[in-house]
């Protein structure tokens, strides 16, 4: 039995192996056939191969050469191809059009893409005029505007680059209203001889009807700007405001639009007015700016339309108004088309506060010759002025007390104005910071405070102000606002610490009836006083000390209590 046993068993196991074998086949034999070398794989084998491998075997590994052929190193021929005479070494399914590259196409016909290679110097004298202009300050004008200038002659006879550079040019102008007038002078540069008449358009006088061209449009999409409310242009951010659902993120961006859009207009009016100044521009142009700003019928629009159109006006005024003025018959027409309405509307004072003082500084300025006594401001400090600057500073001495070349003439006399009453004053300071915190020029505010000249009510600037943020339905908004306002008067008005005491002391004293009308009121005060105490650091830690006692209510000593040093 064991023998007979013995001799089946072999039997069974051969034919169950085979029956293995032919199942594992039949399961691989698919994927045997789809299966790929790589390159690599192949010339791993190069060396262990006695005899070539079949063609169809290297029919499926393109760019493989058979095995003790040339290789690709030494003896190959151009663009990799073995050498003629290769026998063995021939390059199997080598493709007809094998990419070549550039360095290897010496001796062969090709055909360079005209337009393209025209586009890419196009793009490349874009790019290369942006950085010029980008560089150009007061500093460095002289240098960078005849690089400017000769960058601009390397577009003759391409238009399309021409007026790509002339509205590059116009397009930083705007940017950088406070250097008009060195953009004005680039301008000029750029225009050649305005009196220079040639049959044919050359690439000065291109220039220069493009700029009145850009000119044109600009104010005349200006002007379509000046009848929209700033509600208008953001109306779904504007609406999330009044909802109170507004976050911190889209009030800062329709902060930042709005400021971005006063600054283009600026940047229009200043450049339009250096351009006339420079004469590029003729009277005629400036007359129809001004009517087109300071138009009859202008009593008939909304007053927010009104005060934009006035604002820009003045503005321009300042800028043209002396070269305006200069002959008898300009001066004529300056006065009653002009001069006698604006000083119409200072006597009707029927405008707000930043609109009327300025009326009336665009009124003094031509009473003085347009010469004017307070400017606004110091003009850019170029970057020498800034390494001298601090040069001095470092050795102690403050260069704002440095004397001058030549001393300034004497300023003229100025005629006192009444000093005003402490309801005046009151009223006075209640249209500037309603007017501030509708249109959010900070700038505006602080001037019209200093041209009151009173500093005897400094504390009832501060107080009318803070009455008017806690009453506020928005006082969200209001309180940074007014923060920033207090900031600047204190550093620019000289408000003192006790005047700002005298300034909180009755909102202190009254928290508890004001939060029966207003229930947020005392956490408002509290913040205003904490930021200007510890952020701003414009009042001393313990400004809280002398007026803690003078709130009665328990609950909110408690809440002003952390104040305390």
């Amino acid at each position: 039995g064991g023998a007979a046993g013995e001799s089946k068993r072999p039997a069974a196991i051969r034919v169950t192996a085979a029956q293995k074998r032919s199942a594992h086949d039949r399961s691989r034999g698919s994927r045997r056939e789809r299966r790929v070398y790589t390159r690599e794989q192949v010339f791993a084998l190069k060396s262990k191969c006695v005899e070539p491998p079949p063609a169809s075997v290297m029919d499926r590994v393109p760019g493989v050469y058979v095995a003790g052929g040339p290789d690709r190193r030494e003896g190959a021929g151009a663009g990799g191809r073995p050498a003629a005479g290769a026998g063995a070494g021939e390059l199997r399914n080598q493709a007809k059009d094998k990419w070549v590259p550039p360095s290897m196409q010496s001796g062969m016909n090709f055909t360079i893409d005209q337009e393209e290679l025209r586009r890419e110097k196009y793009v490349e004298a874009v790019r290369s005029m942006t950085g010029t202009l980008n560089k150009v300050t007061p500093e460095n004008f002289a240098q960078l505007s005849g690089e400017v200038v000769t960058k601009y002659g390397e577009a003759e006879g391409d238009e399309e680059l021409i007026k790509e550079h002339c509205q590059l040019v116009f397009e930083k102008a705007l940017s950088e209203p406070h250097y008009a007038s060195m953009w004005g002078d680039l301008c000029t540069y750029l225009s050649g001889d305005p009196s220079a008449k040639n049959d044919t358009p050359d690439i000065h006088s291109i220039f220069r009807s493009e700029v009145l061209n850009m000119c044109q449009r600009e104010f005349e999409r200006m002007k379509e700007e000046l009848k929209m409310a700033d509600e208008d242009f953001e109306p779904e951010l504007y609406a999330k405001k009044k909802a109170g659902t507004l976050t911190e993120d889209e009030l800062n961006e329709l902060e930042e639009r709005r400021v971005k859009r006063g600054k283009r207009r600026l940047g229009t009016i200043k450049f339009i007015g250096e351009l006339f100044m420079k004469r590029l521009l003729t009277k005629k142009i400036m007359h129809y700016c001004l009517q087109k700003l300071f138009s009859v019928d202008i009593d008939k629009l909304p007053m927010f339309e009104q005060c934009q159109n006035i604002d820009y006006f003045c503005k321009l005024v300042r800028t043209v108004g002396a070269q305006l003025d200069s002959l008898p018959k300009d001066m004529k027409t300056m006065s009653t088309t002009y001069f006698d309405r604006m000083a119409q509307m200072v006597a009707e004072n029927r405008y707000p506060p930043r609109i009327h003082f300025m009326l009336e500084g665009v009124i003094e300025l031509r009473s003085n010759n347009w010469v004017d006594r307070h400017a606004r401001g110091p003009k850019p400090t170029t970057i020498s002025q800034v390494h001298t600057n601090a040069a001095l500073k470092a050795k102690g001495i403050d260069p704002v007390e440095q004397p001058k070349a030549s001393p300034a003439p004497a300023p003229a006399p100025v005629k006192k104005t009444p000093q005003l009453s402490k309801e005046a004053a009151a009223e006075k300071v209640t249209m500037i910071v309603k007017e501030y915190l509708f249109s959010h020029e900070l700038e505006e505010a602080v001037l019209c405070v200093q041209e009151l000249e009173a500093p005897q009510y400094n504390s009832l600037v501060v107080e009318t102000a803070t009455n008017l943020v806690l009453e506020s339905l928005d006082w969200k908004t209001d309180a940074p606002k007014l923060c920033k306002l207090l900031v600047e008067l204190k550093n620019k008005c000289n408000i003192s610490t006790k005047e700002f005491g005298e300034a909180f002391k009755p909102a202190l004293q009254n928290l508890g009836d004001l939060a029966i009308d207003v229930p947020v009121a005392p956490q408002v005060l509290k913040d205003i006083i904490e930021h200007l105490m510890k952020k701003a650091k414009v009042l001393p830690p313990d400004f809280l000390v002398d007026y803690f006692q003078q709130i009665s209510d328990s609950k909110h000593q408690t809440l002003f209590f952390p104040l305390l040093p």
